[in-house]
């Protein structure tokens, strides 16, 4: 690791962390310093701008300074113009547009060979006067940071990417430590392994233009494979989001197994579920994962995803959040997420996250900050906290990720599902139609036996056209009779 910088870790109203980082904007000995919060899930360094109404006394608070477009002595305009955006976090959205502008960029007290790069600078007006709104989510999204600065690649080529700008010197890589209390930080160059007491594990290399993307292979809580028939998940790290963002197969799986859980009857984009405060947070299960399919497994506590209680009860709101489809987020380019797990700052606590922007190899590491969880451990996490299995009978088949049982089908003529039972069985209204059918089949045999004996007389007894007849009905039920006799036989 070539430098490392102390972030600083802000409340959001939930009670979620953002973790902000001093940059200075502009040069020429008059360079502004403030907080940007770091966003893994965009790729944009947006700001706050004094010069375009922001920052004002009807303005939410920010911790430190806004930056000022017109005091730049280095600032110039960027011929793209103003654009829009709208981006939809944690269950909200967030609209507004910004003017480009071009300025000098660095870390306060971090040497960078080459001097501090031009990069775009988003400018942000006032909020909710064409700025950025509604006023309520902003908090939610940024924290009380100035702005935001976007540390995922760039899926424009032609626009100046600040991140990438930056980072080319420090070998396209960085690391971040980020933690509830105590220090957070974000390196520079190779992952620093004393940071984590577990090996670093890398994800395959991910050949998408934009986001941090990875794989999780073998999800499972309570012992259970949370993925059905799916060899893995995709999922992509957004520290501009606070919780676990599952697509609604897993949400489900997961609180189908997570007992002691109470989830609303109706789910809202916000919604989440809570944990009685009669249930210690030590007893919740562990989420566990795995980067590659032959890789160590990794473990996320549930009881990390817990966000200060807000209610009288004691109860508290697990940060998990059920994503609608597509995903949880579209990019401010339009460019529209897949329904993926979004790995928000809540979940990436336990683990040191590193990251490779290089073109030829982008890929995410994730490394454990303490030592797992034993397997008597999670057995008696699991005892407390996790469903008991459903038992099958008869014929069903048993889904372990929604613990259930899947009735058989019944395709078979005259078949019927015994639900109780669980068992494909003939019906009475089968057993009826069966019964006059093998009695109507005993009939004809009767009849043809019977015919057998008595055409033969007649047609000796019977001369011209009518004996002629007799002989020739003989000859055509002789076959049958013969059939019927063998069969019996």
């Amino acid at each position: 690791m070539l430098a490392s910088v102390d972030l600083i870790a802000r409340t959001t109203p939930d009670g979620a962390h953002r973790y902000l980082l001093p940059i200075a904007i502009g040069g020429g000995g008059r360079a502004q310093e403030v907080n940007v919060m770091l966003d893994t899930g965009s790729s944009f360094l947006m700001v706050s701008d004094v010069a375009r109404g922001a920052c004002g006394d009807n303005e939410p608070a920010t911790y430190g300074s806004c930056y000022n477009a017109s005091a730049s002595v280095t600032g110039v305009a960027d011929p793209r113009g103003s654009e829009g955006f709208s981006i939809a976090i944690d269950g909200r959205q967030l609209d507004g547009s910004f003017t480009s502008w071009l300025d000098e960029v660095a870390l306060p007290g971090v040497a960078r060979p080459g001097g501090s790069p031009i990069v775009a600078v988003a400018q942000v007006g006032a909020v909710g006067n064409n700025g950025i709104g509604p006023r309520g989510v902003l908090p939610y999204f940024w924290a009380d940071a100035a702005g935001v600065l976007g540390l995922s690649p760039q899926p424009i080529a032609s626009r100046p990417h600040p991140w990438d700008a930056y980072l080319s010197t420090f070998g396209s890589a960085f690391t971040l430590d980020l933690n509830s209390t105590g220090r957070s930080r974000l390196g520079l160059g190779a992952p620093n392994r004393s940071w984590a007491v577990g090996a670093l594990q890398w994800s395959a290399t991910q050949n998408s233009p934009s986001f941090h993307r990875l794989e999780l292979f073998d999800v499972s809580v309570c012992g259970v494979g949370l993925l059905g028939t799916s060899a893995f998940w995709p999922a992509l790290v957004d520290t501009g989001a606070s919780c676990l963002g599952l697509p609604e197969p897993l949400f489900e799986s997961l609180f189908t197994w997570l007992s002691v859980a109470s989830c609303p009857s109706q789910f809202t984009p916000t919604s989440t579920c809570r944990i009685p405060a009669s249930v210690p947070a030590a007893s919740l299960p562990v989420l566990s994962f795995r980067l590659s399919q032959n890789a160590p497994q990794l473990q996320l506590p549930l009881e990390a995803l817990l966000l200060p209680s807000d209610r009288a009860d004691g109860s508290r709101k697990l940060c998990i959040l059920r994503l609608p489809n597509p995903g949880a987020r579209v990019s401010p380019w339009g460019a529209p997420w897949p329904q993926s797990v979004v790995l928000g700052t809540m979940a990436l606590q336990p683990f040191v996250a590193a990251f490779e922007m290089r073109a030829t190899r982008r890929r995410v590491g994730l490394a454990a900050k303490v030592v797992p969880a034993p397997a008597a451990e999670r057995a008696r996490r699991r005892a407390l906290s996790c469903a008991a299995r459903t038992r099958c009978v008869g014929q069903q088949r048993y889904e372990a990720s929604l613990n259930r049982c899947i009735q058989p089908v019944c395709q078979a003529m005259l078949l019927s599902l015994d639900e109780e039972a669980g068992a494909c069985r003939y019906s009475t209204s089968s057993r009826v139609a069966t019964a006059i059918i093998f009695g109507a089949l005993g009939l004809f045999e009767m009849v043809m036996h019977e015919a057998q004996h008595r055409l033969p007389l007649l047609s000796g007894a019977t001369s011209g056209s009518e004996g002629l007849w007799l002989r020739r009905i003989s000859r055509l039920f002789s076959p049958l009779h013969g059939a019927v006799a063998n069969r019996n036989e």
